[in-house]
This record gives structure tokens, sequence and C-alpha cells, in this order.
């Protein structure tokens, strides 16, 4: 639990402030855009730049078969777990929420999620 509270910090760190050019890219969760396999619509994780409080997505990293196999079985299991909660969500709710949406209204507020502190 340590280290997934770890990575949780180490992600939202880098998301909001950057990692300074550490990392050519990091994985986040947004919903797909089919590209990579991955079902349309689907909140997957995938490559995606972070310079700081935006990111954007990387597309053309090849994927080894073994990796694919990987991917469309955590596609596979991502689609189980929503559809076997989809009857208790609400039928109005036919939209889906994007990365861009919610990070407009992040940026929007981000004074009030991003302490002054945390760069410190």
């Amino acid at each position: 639990a340590a280290s997934a509270a770890s990575a949780a910090i180490d992600h939202m760190r880098d998301l909001w402030l950057g990692d300074g050019g550490a990392k050519a890219w990091h994985s986040i969760g947004c919903v797909s855009d089919a590209y990579y396999g991955i079902e349309p619509d689907l909140w997957y994780s995938v490559p995606c730049e972070c310079p700081g409080g935006d990111f954007s997505r990387i597309y053309g990293i090849p994927i080894d078969e073994f990796s694919a196999k990987l991917m469309n079985a955590t596609m596979k299991e991502l689609m189980e777990e929503r559809d076997g909660v989809r009857h208790l969500m609400n039928p109005k709710w036919t939209s889906v929420v994007t990365m861009n949406d919610m990070g407009k209204k992040l940026k929007e507020k981000s004074a009030e999620f991003a302490p002054p502190n945390l760069a410190a």
C-alpha cells in the first residue's frame, strides 16, 4: 500500500509540476481515443508528456507482441469491470468526461488544488 501511495504522489507531482525533463513520458489514465488498439472511451493508462500542469498524449511508441498481449488482457478486464457496474449508472449519463474537460476545470481552480509549497 505504501508503494502505491508513493506512486500516486509522484504521479500527481509530475503532472502538476512537470518532471524537469527526467522522464521521456508517463503513463496517465485518461479516456481512450482508440489509439494503440484500446477500446474508445475506456479509461486506460496511455503514454503522455507532462511539462507541468498539463499533459499531451504520445503516439507512435512501438508495442511488442508481449506488451500487446498484456494490454489486451488489461483492456478486457477494464471493460468487464465497466460493464459489470453499468446498470448502477444513470442512463442519462451518455457523454464521457474527457481529461481535457477535467484539465480545463482544474486549471480554473488550480489555486484550490495545488498548495503553494508543493514545489519545495
